[in-house]
Order: C-alpha cells, then sequence, then structure tokens
C-alpha cells in the first residue's frame, strides 16, 4: 500500500491510497498497522504536526518514509518528546522529510527494545532542525539521529545502519549517536552484558555507515558510535559542537567506543568550542576500549580543544584496553588555540601510530602532544613518524611525563617555534614551502594549499615505506616514504592535481 498524507487538503476519514483521498494528520498514520511494501509519503511544501510514532508487522519486508509533490521537504514538527519513534521498527527506509522539535529531545529515535538483530535501517537526505532548543534534558540520548539498543533481557543490536546525506543543525546534545546496553567491556560500568572476549557476551552492531552528513551547532558532540564493527564514518562535515552546552560535559567532533575497526575518513570536523568548565573539545576522539581505528584522510581546524584526543580509563587492563589506532594522511589547522595542545593521550592507551600527518598551530597552543598518567598508567608504545609540525604559537613542547616506548622519526619541525627535542631521531628542520598556506578555512578543497613544493620531504627509497598507496589528496604515492600528509611536488607529480582520484579537492 501507498499511504499519502496532506496536512491542508486531506482528511482522516478517507483511505489515504490516493493524493485526492489523502489522511490528513499524523495522528492517523499512527493507527496504522504497516506491513512490508508499504509507503507513507507526506505531501512537500506542508506542516504535519504532531509525533510521529508508527507501528508495523515484523519480517515482512521493507517500510518506506518519504515525501511526493513539488515543494520544500515537508515538517514533522513533533510536540515534545521523540518526533520520530521506531520502536523495534526494523527493515525501513526514511528519505526527503524534515523533523523539528524545539522541546522534544529526539528528531529520529530508533529504538530496539525486544532485543536480537534490527536490521536495515535507512535514513537518508532528511533535516533534522531545532531539537531540544531549551536544554531540558542533556542525556547522550538527546539529539538529531539517536540509535539506542536498550533491551533489557534479551542481547540487542542493530545491522545495515545507514544514515546518509542528512542536513542536521541546532539539535543537543548529539548530532547522530550509536549506542546500547550490550557492547560493554571491562571497568566501563554502562551495559548490561558481562564482557568475557570480543567472541563471548559482546553484542556489537555492524554493517554501520555513517557518511556525507552536514551537523552544525550541536549542544554537545557530532557523531558518536558505542560498541561497532567495522563501522565506517566518512565524508560528513562537523562543525560547532558544544554550542550553548551544558557544563560539566565533556564533547567532540566525531568518537568511537567500545569499537573494533572503525574507519574515519575524509570527513571536515571544525569548530569545537571549549567553554568554560567544560572538556575535550578534539576534531576526534578514539574512546575507551577501542581497537584497530583508523584515522586517515581527515581536514580538522580550529577546533579550541586540538586535533586528536585518545584516552583509556586508568584502571583497565593492557589485555581489554584501548590499542591499535593509526592515524595517518591528515591536516590539521589552527586546532587547540584554547586549550593549548594539539594531540592529547590520556590514561593507558597502547599501540599507537601517528604518522604521514600535517599540524599548523598558532595562537594559544605549546603542546604538540600531552600525556596525561591518571594513576602512573601512561601511554605507551607510540610511534610519531613523518608528520610535519609548524609550529607559531607559543611552543612546540612534548609533554610525555611518565610514557614509554615513544618512538619520533623522520619529523619536520618550522615555524616561529622548531625546537628538536632531545630523542627525536632524524629530525628536519626546514621549510615545507606550502603552496598557498596562507589561505585556510572551511571545505575540503583547502587542502590542496599544504601540498609541500620542497622535494626534499622525499625520503630515500631505502626508508621507511608509506603505509598507504596514496595521500591526502588522493595521488597515487606507489607506496613511497615521504614526510606529511600529502606527497611533495616533484617531477613526479605536477600542481595540476590530474592525477589525483578526488576531483572534489581541485
Amino acid at each position: 500500500m501507498i499511504y499519502y498524507v496532506d496536512s491542508v487538503y486531506g482528511n482522516d476519514n478517507a483511505d489515504g491510497l490516493t493524493r485526492q483521498s489523502a489522511f490528513k494528520t499524523v495522528t492517523r498514520v499512527n493507527q496504522l498497522r504497516l506491513h512490508g511494501g508499504d509507503t507513507v509519503l507526506f505531501k512537500a511544501g506542508c506542516d504535519h504536526f504532531g509525533n510521529l510514532h508508527p507501528v508495523r508487522s515484523r519480517g515482512d519486508g521493507t517500510v518506506r518514509f518519504g515525501r511526493y509533490g513539488i515543494g520544500d521537504a515537508p515538517r514533522i514538527i513533533g510536540d515534545g518528546g521523540i518526533t520520530f519513534e521506531l520502536i523495534d521498527f526494523d527493515d525501513v527506509e526514511v528519505t526527503n522529510l524534515c523533523f523539528t522539535n524545539p522541546k522534544g529531545y529526539q528528531g529520529i529515535g530508533i529504538q530496539n527494545i525486544s532485543g536480537g538483530a534490527l536490521c536495515h535501517i535507512h535514513i537518508c537526505d532528511c533535516i533534522i532542525n531545532h531539537i531540544n532548543d531549551d536544554r531540558e534534558t542533556y542525556r547522550y540520548e538527546s539529539g538529531g539521529i539517536i540509535c539506542a539498543s536498550f533491551s533489557q533481557e534479551k542481547p540487542g543490536w542493530f545491522e545495515d545502519l545507514l544514515i546518509e546525506d542528512n542536513d542536521i543543525q541546532d539539535v543537543a546534545r548529539t548530532g547522530i549517536l550509536l549506542t546500547g546496553f550490550w557492547a560493554n567491556r571491562p571497568t566501563k560500568l554502562w551495559g548490561l552484558n558481562e564482557y568475557v572476549s570480543d567472541t563471548e557476551n559482546w553484542w556489537p552492531s555492524k554493517q554501520v555507515v555513517v557518511r556525507s552528513n552536514y551537523i552544525n551547532r550541536t549542544g554537545g558532540d557530532g557523531i558518536v558510535l558505542i560498541g561497532t564493527v567495522d563501522a565506517l564514518i566518512e565524508w560528513n562535515t562537523v562543525y560547532n559542537v558544544m554550542t550553548r552546552p551544558v557544563p560539566h560535559c565533556a564533547n567532540a567532533g566525531i568518537w568511537p567506543q567500545s569499537s573494533n575497526n572503525c574507519l574515519i575518513q575524509y570527513n571536515e570536523v571544525a569548530y569545537c568550542h571549549k567553554p568554560e568548565n567544560c572538556d575535550d573539545a578534539q576534531g576526534i576522539d578514539v574512546d575507551l576500549s577501542c581497537r584497530n581505528t583508523l584515522i586517515q584522510y581527515n581536514y580538522t581546524h580550529d577546533n579550541e580543544g586540538g586535533a586528536l584526543l585518545l584516552c583509556e580509563l586508568s584502571e583497565t587492563d593492557d589485555k581489554d584496553n584501548f590499542t591499535g589506532t593509526v592515524y595517518r594522511n591528515n591536516l590539521s589547522i589552527n586546532d587547540g588555540n584554547v586549550k593549548g595542545e594539539l594531540i592529547a593521550m590520556v590514561g593507558p592507551v597502547r599501540g599507537v601510530k601517528i604518522i604521514n600527518n600535517t599540524f599548523c598551530s598558532s595562537g594559544n597552543v605549546s603542546r604538540i602532544v600531552e600525556v596525561f598518567h591518571p594513576n602512573s598508567k601512561a601511554a605507551k608504545d607510540v610511534e610519531i613518524s613523518r608528520n610535519i609540525f609548524v609550529s607559531n604559537g607559543n611552543d612546540n613542547q612534548f609533554h610525555l611525563d611518565d610514557a614509554k616506548d615513544f618512538v619520533f622519526k623522520d619529523n619536520l619541525y618550522w615555524g616561529a617555534c622548531r625546537n628538536v627535542p632531545e630523542g627525536h631521531f632524524s629530525p628536519h628542520v626546514e621549510d615545507p614551502s606550502f603552496n598557498l598556506s596562507e589561505i585556510y578555512g572551511d571545505g575540503m578543497n583547502t587542502i590542496v594549499n599544504y601540498i609541500p613544493y620542497n622535494k626534499e620531504l622525499i625520503l630515500s627509497e631505502d626508508g621507511d615505506k608509506s603505509d598507504d598507496s596514496y595521500d591526502l589528496c588522493g595521488y597515487d604515492t606507489s607506496g613511497k616514504s615521504y614526510i606529511g600528509a600529502l606527497f611533495p611536488i616533484s617531477e613526479e607529480r605536477d600542481a595540476s592535481g590530474q592525477e589525483n582520484r578526488y576531483s572534489i579537492f581541485f
């Protein structure tokens, strides 16, 4: 069945099966029991008042919600609570709708209450704005798109969750959140499962993709994924997190927690605020109990807390904790100007590689790396190699305290503060000769201004090879070793950019 809803000319006493016999209200849609193959279409250009909470028969095909007609995306205007609530509602596709609810606390809320896998949930091309304007609640489960597995008796998780091409603005607390009770790991104390191993008593969400969303002005975080395996976060734009927060809070642009093999790439994260009595405010955070996270090809800038946070609880044993993060081929411009640091490592993070990145700092920044170690458990087994550090702030210090097994090799130090710290092997102190480094700001196309013209940054063939075959702009480096996020201009690479994979940069 295809059901039509027209808030101007509709009639709830009609059958809703044609445009001429459309329903009038959201309330009438809530009275339906939908089945696989059913579609609910709201008329474009209309305001539809009330909270949408449809029900369906499970397991019999896809249910779709969308629009018909010409005009702006139809608005679902909620009255407190959750604007569009789907409880145990799987196999659903939501497209081209607008949700707003200034007095409510969620734009779209997907809840797994009964447990098991909630599969095939696609939310695409929607607009979510003005959610929780009054900050009457500020819990994590408030904001734009919230997916939560809160089943009590039976483990629950999500599979095939796609959140793509949505415009999310002026929401509190979080832009996009995936969380639940069944992906807890030791010492975290927020879940119901008693973790034994990744194959016993741990139920993460799978096939999770968060792609090409625009998120601006969140009260707290931008994108948060808790408890996933092989999640993909790419091509998102996240601006202005922690606007009008409720202290004390700690938020960042993008971060996973208790997740394995998360891939974070091609995102732009900027203007994370750090108000008084609030913490973090980094562009990207790899949080508690994450394993084998890959962060590559991102552009962070003007984040007041810094570019990168890595953290783990001090009471966590090494066998259970954070390990295996790789941060490579990223560009950081003017991050850390309020907090004064670029990279923060808190607690016993392990097995980190920070390689082939470009960091350009200014203003209040004095610390390139800051290691905190509650209860004497500091970071260890960290490699920081082949990065460009252009420091025009207060200093370029590396505060390692009791950290162990840190290796610094083939990094370049330039700018007003270019001291080479003791113990840094094969340092380079020379001008990288960026293309147009005085030009920076919003948009991934800014990246090309930081291609170096210094051919000396291409290292000898017998040096360490690059971990990836492409640089930040998608240029094929053929595995050659170089310094920075972008392969230098040379005889092998002209400035035209024609050899790059991603035309968005040019």
